[in-house]
């Protein structure tokens, strides 16, 4: 089977593209991102002409839409083109390639506020224009696919080896004893360890049609984390103490200083930022019974990521 990865050499697509080809597939990416992978071309998804052109090259079976663009930031929903006229030029294409059978659509966790967890429908509630340009990716999907199978996948927070170098700083801020707990209470959050997204991708990839066809899933995995817990635990395969933990009040009042002081100029950047307080603190726990039902339990728990990713992140240190 022919598998086709775009943003394949982005963090869940270099992993996505090893497990599927461990797996025997005849896997094939396109990224802006040069590579050196076999099989692989230099393709922006805006481009529509040349995409176009390399996937009816290709003639994949199977495409797997990762390519995006993914920060958080105060620009316009506009400016989010990649997820929206590349998800546009991406149907367009393979609506009219006859050897594709099937599309993952890549979306996010974002399409709704934090904590907010909704399937299957329209009324989407973004509150960052990164999200909203996600949510209108989702729209054109569902309204305008008509010949091809399709699956939208939302990733939550997805961590492991290799990871962004947003995780990157916030385990050198674990390391060096920088990072510390914002409040006594437990959180709960449904993250995504990223050999255990890449396993739900490919049992979505290789389903029977009746169990994935126009369904939507969160890609995360079923036994959520207890946030302070989970760094813990990073912080013992480090060698280094558990960071301390400061009460709400006092951590409220310690990122509305470092809000004032990047807004003032005098740092240009902040360990935390008002948005990662936020959302540290808000619980979003996903009842994943379906995607379940389709990819059986998990290969890694949560202790042998961590166990993983530590020592990826030592030996990278």
């Amino acid at each position: 089977m022919k598998v086709l990865i775009t943003g394949s050499e982005g963090f869940i697509g270099i992993h996505l593209k090893e497990h599927l080809m461990q797996l025997n597939y005849d896997v094939y990416g396109l990224d802006i991102k040069p590579s050196t992978s076999n099989n692989f071309r230099v393709v922006d998804i805006l481009d529509y002409s040349s995409l176009l052109f390399y996937c009816d090259e290709i003639k994949p079976d199977i495409i797997v839409h990762l390519a995006a663009r993914i920060d958080i930031s105060d620009d316009d929903v506009t400016d989010y083109s990649t997820n929206i006229v590349g998800v546009q030029n991406l149907i367009n294409v393979s609506e009219n390639i006859s050897s594709v059978k099937r599309v993952i659509w890549t979306s996010s966790q974002l399409v709704n506020k934090l904590g907010y967890i909704r399937l299957n429908n329209i009324n989407y509630k973004p509150t960052t224009s990164y999200g909203a340009s996600k949510a209108i990716g989702e729209l054109l999907v569902k309204t305008q696919v008509h010949n091809k199978e399709w699956t939208i996948i939302r990733p939550t927070n997805v961590w492991g080896p290799n990871m962004s170098e947003h995780y990157r700083k916030f385990l050198s801020y674990v390391n060096s004893r920088k990072y510390f707990h914002v409040a006594f209470s437990d959180i709960y959050k449904s993250y995504s360890y990223v050999a255990n997204a890449c396993f739900q991708i490919e049992k979505i990839i290789s389903s029977n049609a009746v169990f994935v066809n126009k369904k939507t899933f969160y890609i995360c995995d079923y036994e959520p984390i207890e946030v302070k817990n989970w760094v813990n635990r990073f912080a013992f395969y480090f060698g280094v103490k558990k960071p301390i933990t400061f009460p709400y009040t006092l951590s409220f009042l310690v990122v509305n200083i470092f809000d004032i002081l990047k807004n003032i100029s005098v740092l240009k950047r902040v360990p935390i930022t008002k948005y990662t307080f936020q959302n540290i603190l808000t619980h979003y726990i996903i009842e994943n019974r379906e995607l379940h039902s389709v990819t059986g339990d998990l290969p890694f728990n949560n202790e042998e990521g961590i166990k993983i990713t530590s020592k990826w992140f030592k030996n990278l240190n």
